[in-house]
């Protein structure tokens, strides 16, 4: 989670977020080019078993998501440690981007209950 706080810490100091910014910034913090090139950026990047990827849509919106996995399940068939990072990230979500809807909090989206858990930040 350190990675991602690191990252989130990065990304909203760039106005407007570009895929080029942010992939200088995933470099200049030691994630690791994961060698899937889009539009002549590196689109995915890994660091301390955490995932980065960048996406461009159209009108240059540009996302980084960040995801985690988790392999251990307990007996619930919930993954406590995968919980933790998401409450984590939805108690720090409004202080990296205060203007933007939380994707995090139960009122914007129901417990995910796949392995992978994604946070996204956007520039529009």
């Amino acid at each position: 989670m350190a990675a991602v706080i690191a990252m989130l810490e990065e990304l909203r100091d760039i106005a407007p977020l570009t895929a080029e910014g942010a992939a200088a910034r995933f470099a200049a913090q030691e994630w690791t080019p994961g060698g899937r090139p889009r539009d002549g950026v590196e689109a995915s990047w890994d660091k301390d078993g955490v995932g980065g990827w960048i996406q461009t849509f159209g009108g240059g919106v540009v996302c980084v998501s960040f995801y985690v996995w988790i392999r251990d399940v307990d007996e619930s068939g919930y993954f406590d440690d995968l919980d933790a990072v998401y409450e984590q990230g939805s108690r720090r979500w409004p202080a990296f981007c205060p203007r933007s809807r939380n994707p995090l909090s139960p009122a914007s989206s129901s417990r995910p209950s796949r392995r992978r858990r994604t946070v996204t930040s956007s520039s529009q």
